[in-house]
């Protein structure tokens, strides 16, 4: 299927909407509202573009950008597109004492990108910069180049983005993005969710975030939607303030990912549901990780009395090599999860569980693929499975990235010849739609037997005590019985020896009661202290290192 875009760049989206009035509104963590105007964006990133070039800016440049939630984000990424140059949005510190671990990452990922300059918050500048050789831009709203500079001509095959990532192992991955990629992206979901003139965004999502930035930010100026961008900070501190945007600026149209479903159900007093009003809300994203029908089930019924309707939670599947998004279920159809033998599945086989006593597993489809993507299940031979079997989820399509940064081998490994992304991911089919499994590279195998961690992980987080979304499961392999061991690492905030000794006896009861596989270690930790990515996504692979190296004093810090 070919896809008729409304536009060939970025830049001529912005442009072309900029005349219908539509605004982009900034909330404080104190709820007061920031209007800015597509037409203010565009006009101020104009001057910031002109700015660049007279400041030696080169055609292609990678330009870092470390900023929050702000005008300061939105017309430094068009800016800088305007300018012929590349952004790549890069994640804030996790809190006051990642700063040391912010800086190291920043640098190292600015030396990758062979960064020239970076455009970044006053405060963290001196962090950002620490032992790299780039001009730090602090104030990109107020440069102004002279009005004699000629901004480029921009083609749709120009990279539009690169979606820098450490990946699990901490080394930088550039994905590059081409600006046909990023809008293709962007058309399939409006096409997706039948996007609406009336339609109304509401995020908090950070923007270096690929549903932040792309799901939030570009698929509304490409759809010409009105957008209301509140900052992560606000969301992590008060979730109601989420719902309270929702209901205060009738948003349609929102996203998250499983974690935030479950945290704002579970943090929403009874008092503050008093004058909300859901009833806005038609589409409610919700990807970027494993999907639990218990948390999308707990999440419906909550805000039901708020006017939250049936099955507004649309469960979706992407990832950053295909910019965002892959598959989509029909907007308002119910939650389809498939009940498995687990003991089956990790045979690669799919089959549904007959309802016995056996270790079950609830997989939930994430839909089918978009208009214009192609999805397949292959095994180890790159032989395409029939429906029902486990195998490796490869995808291709319009929005599939052009390459990785400065890397030709991987790229060549990950994209085969006819186009096919390997998306490392594991996965089946049934009736045309996707039911993901988990990561290939992520496998536990315990007495040969394969095991997705993902289920131990949801399991550990059932039990109080253990922070919602803060568990990783890993398995470490053992000489002694020729096998790997199931370790489970939970973040706790829970001090006292006895009653962290009673939460490892309850977490080990809890996790053996729901998926029929005891583990043999249970490690807790404080509070933000499991290595996670820039995104924020935890690292098995980083966690598992350290707690074999046995590094307690550097083991379980934010990454």
């Amino acid at each position: 299927m070919n896809l008729t875009l409304r536009c060939e760049t970025l830049l001529e989206a912005l442009s072309l909407h900029a005349r219908a009035g539509r605004v982009v509104t900034f909330v404080a963590d104190d709820d007061a509202s920031v209007p800015m105007t597509y037409a203010e964006i565009e006009r101020q990133a104009r001057r910031l573009a002109r700015a660049l070039i007279a400041a030696g800016l080169a055609r292609g440049e990678v330009v870092p950008m470390v900023l929050p939630t702000s005008a300061e984000f939105v017309v430094s990424f068009f800016g800088i597109l305007m300018a012929g140059g590349t952004p790549s949005p890069l994640g804030l510190p996790a809190g006051f004492g990642d700063i040391d671990n912010f800086g190291r990452r920043t640098a190292t990922i600015c030396r990758f990108l062979k960064a020239k300059r970076i455009i970044v918050s006053p405060g963290l500048a001196d962090a950002a910069t620490s032992g790299v050789d780039v001009v730090a831009i602090v104030d990109p709203l107020g440069l102004e180049g002279p009005d004699d500079v000629v901004l480029p001509e921009i083609t749709a095959e120009d990279v539009a983005l690169v979606q820098c990532t450490s990946g699990s192992t901490g080394v930088p991955k550039g994905v590059v993005l081409t600006h046909t990629n990023v809008l293709a992206n962007v058309h399939q979901v409006g096409l997706g969710v039948t996007a609406k003139d009336d339609d109304v965004v509401v995020a908090w999502l950070p923007l270096n975030h690929d549903m932040g930035l792309i799901g939030s930010l570009l698929f509304s100026i490409y759809w010409s939607l009105e957008l209301i961008l509140l900052s992560p900070v606000t969301f992590l501190r008060r979730p109601v303030s989420w719902l309270s945007a929702i209901s205060r600026h009738r948003g349609t149209l929102s996203p998250a990912p499983n974690f935030a479903y479950a945290y704002v159900a579970a943090r929403t007093k009874d008092a503050d549901l008093a004058g909300l009003d859901l009833s806005s809300w038609r589409v409610a994203f919700c990807g970027a990780e494993p999907i639990a029908p218990h948390t999308m089930r707990t999440f419906q019924d909550r805000f039901a009395v708020a006017g939250l309707q049936p099955d507004v939670v649309l469960p979706c599947y992407g990832l950053a090599e295909a910019c965002l998004a892959v598959t989509f279920r029909p907007v308002r159809a119910p939650l389809a999860a498939d009940c498995l033998d687990r003991n089956l599945l990790a045979a690669g086989r799919a089959k549904f569980g007959d309802g016995g006593t056996g270790p079950v597993v609830n997989v939930v489809s994430c839909g089918s693929a978009l208009p214009g993507t192609e999805v397949a299940v292959r095994d180890v031979d790159g032989g395409e499975l029939p429906e029902m079997c486990v195998g490796r989820i490869v995808v291709r399509g319009p929005s599939i990235m052009r390459e990785y940064l400065f890397d030709e081998v991987r790229t060549s490994e990950t994209i085969d010849e006819d186009g096919w992304l390997a998306t490392g991911d594991l996965g089946y089919l049934r009736d045309g739609e996707l039911y993901v499994t988990g990561r290939e590279k992520d496998v536990i195998i315990l007495r040969g037997k394969n095991f997705v961690p993902s289920e131990f992980e949801w399991a550990a987080e059932q039990v109080p005590g253990v922070r919602r979304g803060n568990a990783v499961a890993f398995g470490v392999a053992s000489p002694v019985l020729g096998t790997e061991m199931l370790v489970l690492a939970c973040e706790t905030e829970i001090t006292d020896s006895v009653a962290r000794e009673e939460l490892k006896r309850r977490v080990v009861s809890h996790v053996m009661q729901e998926t029929g596989i005891r583990p043999d270690t249970v490690h807790l930790v404080g509070k933000e202290r499991l290595p996670k990515t820039t995104s924020g996504k935890l690292q098995r692979s980083r966690a598992k290192q350290a707690y074999v190296e046995e590094k307690p004093s550097q083991a379980w810090r934010l990454f």
